[in-house]
């Protein structure tokens, strides 16, 4: 071996350093593909990429979780770096500049909340910051020498994600927006239901309409008065909740309420559910 990490170690302990240096690998890769399924989570409730199959491996901890799709993604990117850089020594420049990557942007936003949760004073933040950063700075400068080396590949990545995830945001605000107001305020829509009850048709039977609980009417519901002008004798608008526990207390995991009018037979039920 021609690392200098493994020849300053004696000649009879380079087997133990050898599998010392596995299992800590291995620890790595396993807090590595941890929180890519963190963060993919997250990434997903605020709207930055779809939804994704999560299953949930814990009844103690919310945040031990398994995500399919990543851990396959993660797979293929790794076959696709080891094929592509063959060497362990060839992808250190793409390590390096994507290691100090991740420093940087972790010390901007780590400030940057500081800054707006106003716990610290403003020149004390700045102060500090301008430490930490102006070292930080400096490591990312001194790594651009190793664009050309492989540090290409991390640059990209991240331009493509932030690319892709910035994209899916705005799109979902533009629907969201438009959506909200095809919708309209469900109170208003109960009360003009109400008003205009002799155009309506209460038909026989029930119906389930998910809703999500942001007071709009749904657009299913809206669309079969507006074109077929009926409604089901018994209407109940759904919305589901996920607590932060593995299971709902029996008490609380449903509630009802009637919009405003006991005899319209219009509802709205609240289910909440544990995450698992």
């Amino acid at each position: 071996m021609h690392n200098p990490f493994f020849l300053m170690i004696p000649h009879w302990a380079l087997l133990p350093m050898v599998a010392l240096a596995t299992l800590a690998t291995v620890i790595a890769s396993q807090a590595v593909i941890s929180g890519a399924f963190s963060v993919t989570q997250q990434a997903a409730r605020l709207g930055y990429v779809p939804r994704l199959r999560v299953i949930h491996t814990s009844t103690e901890e919310r945040g031990q979780i398994y995500t399919p799709f990543v851990n396959w993604v993660l797979l293929a990117a790794v076959v696709a770096l080891v094929i592509g850089f063959r060497s362990s020594a060839r992808l250190a420049a793409a390590y390096g500049l994507a290691d100090i990557g991740t420093i940087a942007v972790s010390t901007l936003l780590f400030f940057a909340l500081m800054w707006a949760r106003g716990q610290w004073p403003r020149w004390r933040i700045l102060i500090v910051g301008a430490l930490f950063l102006t070292l930080v700075l400096a490591f990312v400068v001194a790594n651009t020498v190793k664009i050309a080396e492989g540090g290409w590949l991390p640059v990209t990545i991240a331009i493509v994600l932030f690319s892709l995830l910035t994209t899916w945001r705005r799109g979902r605000q533009l629907r969201d927006e438009r959506r909200s107001e095809l919708e309209g305020d469900l109170k208003e829509f109960v009360v003009g239901l109400r008003d205009g009850a002799s155009t309506v048709q209460r038909v026989p039977g029930c119906a389930v309409f998910l809703s999500r609980g942001e007071g709009r009417a749904p657009l299913a519901m809206r669309a079969n008065v507006e074109h077929n002008h009926a409604l089901h004798e018994s209407t109940v608008l759904l919305t589901l909740e996920t607590t932060s526990s593995p299971r709902s207390d029996p008490d609380e995991r449903i509630s009802v309420a009637d919009l405003g009018f006991s005899d319209d037979g219009i509802s709205h039920v609240t289910a909440r559910l544990g995450y698992l």
